[in-house]
């Protein structure tokens, strides 16, 4: 199509169609109105300078809210060893769990002009802290008309969508009365659940290498007084146990010993254990590390682990069956960390 411009230039245009190659990537979702609502007095307190945390908070999210979705600010002094004087600028990236060092950079290249002293901030990822669940759901088929097949596919719809509109957050606890209440309500043919809660903290050594971690998850964890944990296989020790890992291939005395996890004896240690003909065997003689059963912070020392699956979970019990998402804590629930069990309710 062309028109013609004679009268302004002697000229014409032609318009071309223009072929999508590839979607825009990187972007967000339209700001709500009560999320313009919450930003929108934060920022003009900040009066272009940065001077408090919610100054910090609002100058990131305000110009970066399209590759970071959440943000917390706390002093130096709060790290170990203190740094005093110092602003921790902790991200949370919209894609992903970690925001990669040129979005780290643009924002602290952004943030210096505002700020008096250089040198001041420091910026750092958050730390994850995940909900492992274990649910056995009751139904009666009178009441619904969802299958097996469909309500339990219903109930990991529920678990995940309480984890995207109440957690993944700074800040955001994870409330077992209002997740196992969400459970409840995802159908009218549900009954009653048994949902059972463990704090998940994972760990990715780098294989055949020695490493050394200490966790602080901010958690006060349940301390099981069975002792002698009840059992022998791995299945009942996980019952029984206040602090438990999933399974890895571990090096003890030049020796590749395969289904070896973590496992502590109620009284602050952890041992190696590992499975051989369905019965777990303590390996390691000395601890190779401890938990704070108060603070839930864990330190493991010297691990010399051999292979693992994707990561090494860590279980958790928490004393009063929350997750608390405490500083630069995240919590979230990943769907390979749900396990649903049905049964139906025999009339």
């Amino acid at each position: 199509m062309s028109d013609d411009l004679n009268l302004v230039n002697q000229a014409s245009v032609t318009a071309e169609t223009v072929t999508t190659v590839s979607n825009s990537t990187g972007g967000t979702a339209a700001e709500s109105i009560e999320s313009i609502r919450f930003s929108a007095p934060r920022y003009f307190a900040t009066q272009q300078r940065a001077i408090s945390n919610d100054d910090y908070s609002s100058l990131v999210l305000t110009n970066f809210g399209g590759e970071i979705s959440d943000v917390v600010v706390y002093g130096g002094q709060e790290l170990e060893p203190k740094q005093y004087g110092r602003v921790v600028v902790c991200l949370k990236p919209s894609a992903g769990t970690i925001a990669p060092d040129y979005i780290k950079n643009k924002i602290t290249n952004f943030l210096l002009p505002y700020i008096a002293i250089p040198n001041r901030i420091i910026i750092t990822d958050p730390e994850y802290l995940y909900g492992s669940i274990n649910s056995k759901v009751q139904y009666d088929s009178i009441l619904g008309e969802k299958n097996v097949s469909e309500l339990t596919s219903a109930i990991y719809d529920t678990i995940a969508n309480y984890s995207k509109n109440n957690l993944e957050k700074f800040g955001k606890d994870l409330r077992y009365s209002r997740l196992v209440s969400a459970i409840d309500n995802t159908d009218s043919n549900i009954v009653s659940n048994d949902t059972e809660l463990r704090l998940i903290k994972k760990i990715a050594p780098l294989p055949n290498t020695v490493s050394s971690y200490d966790i602080e998850t901010n958690n006060k964890i349940y301390v099981e007084l069975n002792s002698d944990k009840i059992g022998i296989d791995y299945d009942t020790r996980y019952l029984y146990s206040s602090l438990i890992s999933s399974k890895f291939t571990y090096n003890y005395l030049g020796t590749s010993y395969p289904l070896s996890y973590f496992e502590d004896d109620n009284k602050g240690n952890i041992y190696v254990y590992y499975v051989t003909n369905d019965t777990a065997v303590k390996l390691t003689v000395d601890p190779v590390g401890s938990i704070n059963y108060e603070t839930g912070n864990i330190v493991l020392s010297n691990l010399r682990i051999v292979s693992y699956d994707t990561n090494v979970s860590l279980y958790l019990k928490p004393y009063n069956k929350d997750i608390l998402a405490n500083k630069n804590k995240i919590v979230l629930i990943d769907p390979s960390d749900i396990n649903i069990n049905i049964t139906e309710v025999l009339t």
